[in-house]
């Protein structure tokens, strides 16, 4: 089975960023997000995205070296985010809102 993309922050331009970022009513702190953080802007429960994050299945991460914390870029989560856009629940192409 070949292996999915899971888009991240470089799929993504400024203003694509922008535009997602006032799509979703996210105001972005120009910072990395802690797990919950993150969470709570999927709309999922944190436990969720950690489950995601050993499937390979949740958006991009960064592991701090010589620390057991896990971060998210904004872009990424943002990106991750756009790439669940569709136009309908029957269609199998995502849409580029």
């Amino acid at each position: 089975m070949k292996p999915t993309h899971i888009p991240c922050g470089d799929d993504i331009d400024d203003a694509t960023f922008a535009h997602y970022c006032k799509l979703f009513g996210y105001t972005p702190k120009n910072r990395r997000l802690t797990n919950d953080e993150a969470a709570e802007l999927l709309g999922w429960k944190a436990t969720t995205l950690e489950v995601k994050r050993v499937q390979g299945r949740g958006p991009r991460f960064v592991r701090v070296i010589g620390a057991r914390r896990i971060q998210y870029t904004e872009r990424d989560v943002i990106a991750f985010l756009g790439a669940g856009l569709t136009h309908s629940t029957s269609s199998e192409e995502r849409a580029t809102a």
